[in-house]
């Protein structure tokens, strides 16, 4: 999953608060209550914290600086932007697409 760094006292919620969960003794990650997006990685006591690049509003604007946890990365993944790749749309076929109707929130509305 990739993160973007910020200092907490600069990050801002723009609809509602995240729920919370200690993970263990040095570590709480956040995520959305409604829909259980995960949000955040946050170190209890650093101050800074990791939010999900995929839940920014420009996730393009924050790209990756370093990797961490490389000892646990599947000897797969290197090799994954080798692979044939698919738009979304071609998943699902026009006459179910038409009917396809998203019950997350959109996230420009407020």
């Amino acid at each position: 999953m990739a993160y973007a760094r910020v200092e907490k006292h600069a990050l801002r919620w723009t609809r509602g608060r995240p729920a919370a969960f200690r993970s263990s003794n040095l570590v709480e990650r956040q995520f959305c209550s409604a829909c259980g997006t995960p949000l955040t990685y946050n170190f209890v006591d650093s101050p800074y914290i990791s939010v999900t690049s995929g839940t920014l509003d420009t996730p393009e604007a924050a790209p990756p600086a370093v990797q961490y946890g490389i000892e646990s990365t599947l000897w797969w993944f290197p090799t994954i932007t080798r692979l044939p790749g698919r738009a979304s749309e071609e998943l699902i076929a026009p006459d179910p697409a038409v009917q396809f109707v998203s019950f997350q929130h959109p996230d420009h509305d407020t």
